[in-house]
């Protein structure tokens, strides 16, 4: 009897085991059975898992952190329509502040162009960790089974196809892998070269923030309401912001060119010099990160993959929000895989990648092509040279509403009548107006070729369209890479 005994525990110990090294059971080919893997609980990624889970589709969401642990310690800025246009309830008017007009200060600090936005176009700044919270309760009472601390290290390929992702070292395979793990996404850069999607996200294609939130010295006269942005502060090939929230004043530097802790430290100094009432205590915050600062990815689906919010570059590219974004790229992802029903059999092939490009055509179609054309306009205020910049400033070249509009992810559209205006303000300056009206119609162009994305999946099309769109970038992107101006 001993030894019976002992065989069974031994048979238990040993099955155990195998399932702790093989995580979710292969699935047959059919994959009916098999789940939804979502990697990272990041915006779009959380509410695209609670729309398909509300679905009936069984999901399980990875995320590295624990749940304590999650967000930026910061605030972020969007427009509260999202909530709505993503088919959520509307936050407590607690949970939000309104954001005031911007005031964009010139490189050399002497001139000022404040926006006029109306109320009702205004973001909202939200702190993350609240918002995050509000999605992460969504996502569970939707059904989305989240898996704390599970670190995904990269994706399970199988004969070049995506089955699944390996999770704190062990494979977890599904039907879909919804990637949603960020800037450097260990699935993206682990996809097999046959998906032809970019893996890295390089310098130039990134911003480097610091952000924090200071004590508040109410002995120095200030003014609450002004939103200060300054753009080349100190030389800086990057922006730089000040403004006081919820009693304290928010600080963030962001760069293009690696930003260490003695670069920060040195426009800290500059920023107080200029803005006496940030105090040196430090209340919050004061960490590092890096944002995409680029177009949206020109290829973000696979075989049974899909790539959402900062994985695949979906933020503004002149300041780096995007969560309005991807609340939309959830809402078209979701749609897209529920439109097709039950996955594929056969072929390992769940989830074709042409059934899924019918998500990447509608976002670019809806907001993607306009991120295209505003990349353009972030080279062009990140490679001219600052007395260029200030000239625009100081001749009223560059006007509220060209700052404004890329803000709010919008086009610059200047008609005929401004644009001879300007002429006549800077008829001294040729060399900088014709650079000027260079990047408008190159911004134009690159969102008309953005817009005419092949509403289906043709290979041959496809390629040519990415070509096209990649094209004027090239330059760009080596003068990015160079000397600051």
């Amino acid at each position: 009897m001993r030894i019976i005994a002992l065989f069974i525990s031994i048979s238990f110990m040993i099955l155990f085991a195998v399932h702790d090294t093989i995580g979710t059971p292969r699935p047959s080919s059919s994959h009916d059975s098999a789940p939804i893997l979502v990697c990272g609980a990041g915006h779009g990624g959380l509410l695209a898992a609670a729309r398909l889970a509300a679905a009936g589709h069984h999901v399980i969401l990875f995320e590295k952190k624990e749940e304590s642990r999650l967000g930026w310690d910061w605030h972020d800025n969007f427009l509260a329509r999202s909530f709505h246009d993503a088919g959520l309830k509307d936050p407590e008017w607690n949970d939000f502040i309104r954001v005031n007009d911007f005031t964009f200060i010139s490189p050399d600090g002497n001139y000022r162009i404040t926006t006029e936005i109306p109320l009702q176009n205004r973001e909202i700044a939200m702190d993350r960790k609240t918002l995050i919270g509000m999605l992460v309760r969504h996502a569970r009472e939707s059904g989305v089974d989240i898996r704390w601390k599970s670190e995904v290290s990269g994706p399970v390929i199988e004969d070049g196809i995506v089955t699944g992702v390996i999770v704190n070292g062990i494979k977890q395979y599904g039907s879909l892998v919804i990637d949603s793990a960020g800037i450097d996404s260990p699935v993206r850069r682990g996809l097999p070269p046959s998906y032809e999607i970019t893996r890295e996200i390089g310098r130039g294609e990134r911003i480097n923030v610091y952000r924090a939130y200071y004590s508040l010295n109410k002995a120095v006269p200030y003014d609450e309401r002004e939103y200060r942005v300054y753009l080349g502060i100190n030389g800086m090939r990057g922006i730089a912001w000040v403004r006081t929230i919820d009693g304290a004043c928010d600080v963030l530097i962001g760069s293009i060119d690696p930003l260490d802790t003695a670069t920060m430290e040195t426009i800290m100094g500059k920023i107080r010099t200029e803005n006496r009432q940030v105090d040196d205590t430090l209340i919050r915050g004061g960490s590092f990160a890096s944002i995409p600062l680029r177009r949206p990815l020109d290829l973000f689906v696979g075989h049974n993959y899909a790539a959402i919010g900062d994985a695949a570059a979906m933020t503004v590219p002149v300041i780096g929000s995007g969560i309005e974004n991807s609340f939309k790229a959830a809402v078209f992802l979701s749609e897209t895989v529920l439109s097709l029903g039950k996955p594929g059999s056969g072929s390992g092939i769940a989830y074709h990648r042409q059934d899924l490009w019918d998500y990447q055509y509608r976002f670019y179609r809806d907001r993607g092509a306009r991120l295209c054309g505003l990349d353009r306009v972030k080279y062009f205020l990140l490679t001219a040279p600052w007395d260029d910049l200030n000239d625009l400033f100081r001749k009223g070249l560059l006007q509220a509403s060209d700052l404004e509009k890329p803000l709010l992810g919008e086009s610059i559209e200047i008609s005929t009548g401004s644009m001879i205006l300007r002429f006549f303000k800077g008829w001294y300056r040729p060399d900088l107006l014709l650079p000027m009206k260079s990047m408008l119609d190159d911004s134009r162009e690159i969102m008309e070729c953005a817009l005419a994305i092949p509403p289906r999946w043709d290979e041959k099309k496809i390629t040519r369209w990415r070509k096209e769109l990649n094209h004027p970038f090239t330059t760009y992107s080596t003068a990015l890479k160079g000397k600051t101006p």
